[in-house]
């Protein structure tokens, strides 16, 4: 009865963001065109809302990573999740209706994307060539595919053994997702051209071995594709395509997992998918809330660079020790939760603010990204909000954290990450002109 109960609640939820949202890029609308809202509806139903039903629907032992979680505050913390959702929609949606009211206008046709699209690609090669030979980063994916290793340990190699600054990391993500945004908005007429970056992309997008970045970025040049068709008619045939797409993206992800997991068998891959996709996302957030881990220091990680002049402790990371008993550091990943876990450990004042926090820093990072990549490059402010909308939700999953949109850290690393490739290509014009 309570997960028919939660399945009402989703419901309604993804009602309201498709009503309240669907005019705006970040909402989702066939007839508008406007398709960055299916990332969001992916979250909410495929990774969060799928939790509290589960949960609901079996014992918690059931499950891997709950061990702290008692089975009588299921409910309890899965109503504060979905709260947390309800109030980030309306938050969303106050801050991106005065965002667009006063920034959001057409102002004349943009610049080409070539260069554009060649500079971001060339960066993110050469970041990727300097990460391999100052750091000794591994292709995760081809070393299990044609080595043998173990997909897990070079993944983990790669992230704490090589002593990367995570700022690094990011300006590679970001350079990889913006080349991809390019790419899909672009009008590329040579073909061998278009198969080349293409194949460039794919393989720095499946450097780190992780399904998230490979399925998000198929997704995203999907979901773009399909924003920049003149008319979509909903008939047989694009249900059949989008059908073909859907059992494709599945059968990559299972392929993934059994070059990651190769001993699985079918019901220990069963139990893997519903203990990743159905809860996995979420266990760090139910966990939290039965632990209640607390140290004003986790508010540093929420400052921009603060890592170069502070060590302070990661909550993320703490709660992975904490929550599963883990002693090494080194050899672990991070406990990912909704926005609302890691605020509570800043204090419930911030538990209280965080729906709010994110949804209105969401809407405004939105435009500040937009404005800076209209005034300085493309020129055309309705592209560059297309543009900075895709590319922050792929930056930002709910289930990411909370400490990147207090002071806006996210939004600032994105801008200096495009001002990069601005320059750049600013430079190059400059210089085949001449």
């Amino acid at each position: 009865m309570v997960a028919i109960f939660f399945i009402f609640l989703y419901g309604v939820l993804g009602f309201f963001y498709y009503k309240l949202l669907r005019p705006y890029n970040i909402g989702f609308s066939i007839k508008n065109k406007n398709f960055a809202g299916l990332i969001v509806f992916k979250e909410f139903f495929a990774l969060i809302g799928l939790s509290s039903i589960f949960l609901s629907l079996y014992p918690i032992y059931f499950f891997n990573g709950f061990d702290n979680t008692l089975q009588e505050s299921v409910v309890y913390i899965s109503f504060w999740v979905w709260a947390s959702l309800f109030f980030y929609t309306i938050s969303l949606f106050v801050g991106t209706n005065i965002t667009y009211r006063l920034f959001y206008r057409n102002t004349g046709n943009a610049r080409s994307l070539r260069s554009l699209l060649f500079i971001s690609i060339f960066l993110a090669v050469i970041l990727y060539l300097y990460l391999v030979f100052f750091y000794g980063v591994r292709h995760a994916f081809f070393d299990a595919i044609f080595r043998g290793e173990s997909l897990l340990n070079t993944r983990l190699d790669n992230k704490y053994a090589t002593s990367i600054p995570s700022f690094m990391l990011s300006i590679f993500n970001i350079f990889i997702y913006f080349s991809i945004i390019i790419f899909s908005f672009s009008k590329i007429e040579k073909r061998s051209v278009m198969y080349f970056c293409a194949l460039i992309l794919l393989y720095l997008l499946t450097y780190d071995g992780g399904k998230a970045h490979l399925f998000n970025g198929i997704i995203l040049y999907i979901l773009i594709k399909l924003s920049q068709r003149s008319y979509i008619k909903l008939n047989f045939s694009l249900i059949f395509k989008f059908l073909l797409i859907i059992v494709f993206l599945v059968f990559l992800v299972i392929y993934i997992v059994r070059v990651q997991y190769p001993d699985f068998n079918d019901e220990q891959l069963t139990k893997y998918f519903i203990n990743r996709l159905g809860v996995g996302q979420m266990g760090g957030t139910y966990e939290q809330f039965n632990l209640n881990l607390y140290d004003p220091r986790y508010v540093y990680h929420s400052i921009p660079f603060a890592s170069l002049f502070l060590e302070y402790p990661v909550f993320q990371k703490d709660l992975m020790l904490v929550s599963e008993g883990i002693l090494d550091p080194t050899r672990t990943g991070i406990k990912n939760s909704l926005f609302i876990s890691e605020a509570s450990a800043f204090g419930w004042f911030y538990l209280i603010l965080s729906p709010f926090i994110v949804g209105f820093n969401t809407a405004i990072s939105i435009a500040l990204i937009a404005l800076f990549l209209s005034k300085f490059y493309l020129g055309d402010r309705v592209l560059s909000f297309k543009i900075s909308t895709f590319l922050f939700l792929c930056m930002n999953a709910l289930t990411g954290g909370f400490s990147e949109y207090i002071f806006f850290k996210s939004a600032i690393l994105i801008i200096i990450s495009i001002s990069i490739i601005i320059f750049s290509t600013k430079v190059f014009n400059t210089l085949i002109r001449k």
